[in-house]
This record gives C-alpha cells, structure tokens and sequence, in this order.
C-alpha cells in the first residue's frame, strides 16, 4: 500500500526536520513525502527540500487549502496528514496500513496524539480525547472527530467528501471526517504522532480547553469558531 504523507508548513524550521526524518525512519517502505508550504520566511522550505519528495509553495494561507493541493498532487492510494510542528512514531505508517487492511470497508481513520512534553496535565489532555473518546466514537457510532495532526483518508473517500473545507481557518479537518463519516466505514488506528505544545505554553491550558468545548457542539452544527489565535 502506497501511502502519500502531506504536511502543511509555516515557518517549522526549528522542527521540521524530525518531522520529516520521523517519516524517512518509518518501518513501512512505500511512502511518498509532499510538503506543502504557506509562504514561510525562515529556513522551513529550504530544509524540506533536503527530504521531501516534492515541496509545494502554496500563496494561499490557509491550512485547508494546503492540505488540498498536496492531495491533489498525491499518487497513493491513502492520504496521511500530519502537521509540520510534530513527529510521528517509526510504526505510524505501518499501523495505518494495518488499520485499512484490516477492513476494506474503511474509508477514513484517525489516531493517538501526545504532547511533545512530560506534563502529565499536558499528555492527558491529548491522550484522552484523541485516543479513548475517538476511539469509543467509531467503534461505537462511526462517527470520526480527526485532527488534522493524525488523520488518514483513503483516495476515493478524500475525493468524495471533498476534500478540506477552505473556507474554515479551523475546524477543517474535523468537519471533513464528519462528512467522511457519513459516506464510508471510519476506524482507528494506532500510529502515534508527537506534537508540539506551544499554543498550549502561550495561552495555557485553560484557556485553549476552554476554546475547544465551546468550538466542539458548534462545529457539530457546521458552524465552527473560524478566527483561531494566532502563535506565530
């Protein structure tokens, strides 16, 4: 199974090259690597250029509209999304193989988050909502809640879903697995992706806590906080 790996960038260059090493260290072998960058003003494109398979500058800024450019230049049968600020573990790969061998009928799956911090607060936060709530989620409902940082779209599903809405800032990638779910079998996988905890450094805990249980039943209903404090 040939996996297409896409990574939205802006300005990662204190990150991006253990991304992007965490994928050339995979134990899965048949992978492509597409950077898709947002008009970075450090070294990030220069140091993707080092390892990607192709690194695509992007004039729009907009993560969604990044992610669907990759996806259109990618020639596998999955699409894997990961974000620029995180490391996957060296059997992500090979775990979302053997989630969408698992079952033919599955079309979209998502994965385990953790924090790139030993803060117990900080890895709970991150492991129960993308590990036991998701999971329960499609095991129980097949309903997928999938962050961008870890989630995985078979091509046919990607195409019929259309894609990640670009008209959002935020929320794209939940609303695309909501509408995935509605079309194709979801499951879950069990690749591990680290991710960065900036924004939890910079606005703390509470107060992003906060901004996802208001966003939550709001992008339920299609309508998503669409402004997203910016870090960077």
């Amino acid at each position: 199974m040939k996996i297409s790996v896409i990574i939205p960038t802006f300005n990662e260059e204190k990150i991006i090259e253990k991304c992007l090493r965490g994928i050339h260290n995979q134990t899965h072998e048949d992978w492509e690597l597409i950077v898709v960058d947002g008009g970075s003003t450090d070294r990030t494109i220069s140091l993707a250029e080092e390892q990607a398979d192709q690194v695509i500058i992007d004039g729009i800024k907009n993560v969604g509209h990044s992610r669907n450019l990759g996806a259109m230049k990618a020639s596998g049968e999955v699409f894997a999304f990961l974000d620029g600020d995180s490391i996957p573990s060296k059997t992500w790969l090979e775990k979302i193989e053997e989630c969408f061998n698992s079952d033919d009928d599955i079309g979209a799956a998502g994965g385990p988050i953790l924090p790139l911090s030993t803060k117990k607060l900080y890895r709970y936060a991150y492991w129960w909502p993308t590990s036991s709530v998701v999971k329960f989620c499609v095991n129980r409902f097949n309903f997928g809640w999938f962050s961008g940082t870890n989630a995985v779209y078979a091509r046919t599903t990607f195409r019929k879903s259309g894609g990640f809405a670009e008209e959002f800032d935020f929320s794209e990638d939940i609303l695309l697995s909501l509408r995935a779910s509605k079309l194709t079998k979801v499951g879950y996988h069990h690749g591990l992706v680290y991710t960065s905890v900036r924004r939890l450094n910079t606005s703390g805990i509470h107060k992003v806590a906060l901004f996802y249980l208001v966003n939550a039943p709001l992008t339920l209903l299609g309508r998503p906080i669409n402004k997203y404090p910016k870090i960077r």
